[in-house]
């Protein structure tokens, strides 16, 4: 890859395959995903979040073949979620969610492993969101959300009433008895 600056041509194509992180979020980037960007074949992660990207996701992305970490949430990306996605197999974060995706969510892949929040406020359907051809809805995955963090809150309660019953149980004996 060139990239002329200042009236000099600069060469960058050995150094590119060094890069392994690409965090361009919150940039009020907008446009599309280049198709160049596969050419960062030792890329780790990836995150493209809170931006008004459009089109859609590049066709060949299973060419970066190291991806472990992928967000493209907060944008305007529309279509299908690519087959060749289903060939990153150190994929382990996935977050797609707030875009305009539809389709069904490749099968028998590890994207079905992802939980229902990756692919929350879009048209995608198939495991791990219901079979049926619906939008994910946020009150539904916000109420698990919630219901786990009040059995956080009462266990940290319960936690705590354990704590002074048995402090109480030690020091009462000790401050009350006569020496």
């Amino acid at each position: 890859m060139a990239l002329m600056m200042k009236g000099v041509v600069l060469d960058y194509s050995n150094t590119l395959r060094l890069i392994k992180l690409v965090d361009l979020s919150d940039n009020n980037l907008s446009g599309e995903i280049l198709a160049e960007m596969t050419m960062l074949t030792r890329l780790l992660s990836l995150n493209f979040s809170k931006n008004h990207l459009v089109g859609k996701i590049p066709s060949n992305i299973d060419a970066i073949k190291t991806l472990e970490c992928v967000d493209l949430s907060e944008n305007n990306l529309s279509g299908k979620i690519p087959d060749s996605m289903s060939e990153l197999n150190f994929l382990s974060y996935l977050n797609l969610s707030y875009n305009n995706l539809t389709g069904q969510i490749p099968t028998g892949t590890q994207l079905q492993s992802f939980s229902a929040s990756s692919f929350l406020g879009t048209k995608l359907y198939g495991p791990p969101l219901s079979t049926s051809k619906t939008l994910v809805s946020a009150s539904n995955i916000v109420g698990e959300q919630v219901d786990n963090r009040t059995q956080v809150v009462w266990n940290f309660v319960c936690m705590e009433f354990g704590f002074w019953c048995g402090f109480l149980c030690v020091a009462c004996p000790l401050l009350f008895t006569n020496s």
